[in-house]
């Protein structure tokens, strides 16, 4: 679960800085990077994350 938060993060972070990801799905990416630290189940995390990376597809 620490894995996952912090590869959220990272994500979160460069999508971030370096513009490839709109700003909502980077804010997303950064509630499932919380969500994967603080909650234990593993269920919102991933929908967070997967709704993030939709977001970010689409967006592109």
């Amino acid at each position: 679960m620490v894995l996952c938060g912090l590869g959220f993060a990272a994500l979160a972070v460069a999508g971030w800085k370096g513009r490839g990801i709109s700003r909502g799905a980077c804010v997303l990416l950064s509630l499932a990077a919380l969500a994967a630290v603080l909650l234990p189940p593993h269920q919102p995390a991933a929908l967070l994350g997967g709704l993030a990376l939709a977001w970010a597809a689409k967006s592109a």
